[in-house]
């Protein structure tokens, strides 16, 4: 799931399926922006999760499918202000964030300078100190709740956290107390005390 939000006095929410917007479903055909066809014939059956986690490798479609997706949302609604405008991202969506400004995406870094991933992404995100993504700024959120990988997730958004700090990227990470593999109205209200003052009130 992906979250938009923009400050024009208006809050803009935008949720996605696996992968992007496409919910992929093992050896079949799924419709994306302007005709384009996706196809996952192959990947599922020796990749975790069914091949639905999103990688490098789905960069190309993932940056039309959202350049698609957004560039209809920015051409109906004027005068969004990039500056205060943030990307956050949950799962799958998180990932795919994180794949899109690691590969400096040219639409997404031109519309977002904050973007926040939650509980995943924090494996994907690289080149942070390249001048497009150094002028954004990060957060990664974790839960602490036993899961699949929690420690390794924990110590990952830890790291990254230290690691651009040392080439001065704004990027901070937080484990979130009582929390596992969710985004419900708790985790919103981290993200959006966050967000202020960027596309906060006033």
């Amino acid at each position: 799931m992906a979250r938009i939000v923009g400050r024009i006095g208006q809050r803009f929410s935008w949720k996605s399926g696996i992968g992007g917007g496409i919910k992929r479903l093992p050896g079949t055909w799924a419709p994306g922006p302007s005709g384009t066809r996706f196809s996952t014939t192959g990947r599922s059956g020796s990749e975790p999760s069914g091949g639905v986690i999103v990688s490098f490798e789905d960069y190309p479609v993932i940056s039309q499918a959202y350049r698609t997706m957004l560039g209809r949302m920015f051409a109906m609604v004027a005068n969004i202000d990039v500056e205060r405008s943030a990307m956050v991202g949950f799962s799958n969506g998180a990932i795919t964030t994180s794949v899109l400004v690691s590969n400096h995406d040219e639409f997404i870094l031109n519309h977002f300078r904050s973007f926040c991933m939650v509980d995943q992404g924090m494996f994907h995100l690289t080149d942070l100190h390249k001048s497009r993504a150094r002028e954004c700024r990060f957060l990664i959120l974790v839960g602490d709740q036993p899961d699949m990988g929690r420690e390794l997730k924990i110590r990952q958004a830890q790291l990254q956290q230290e690691e651009w700090k040392l080439l001065g990227v704004d990027l901070s990470c937080r484990v979130m107390e009582d929390t596992g593999h969710e985004f419900n109205e708790p985790q919103m209200t981290i993200v959006r005390n966050w967000l202020l003052p960027e596309v906060g009130g006033g």
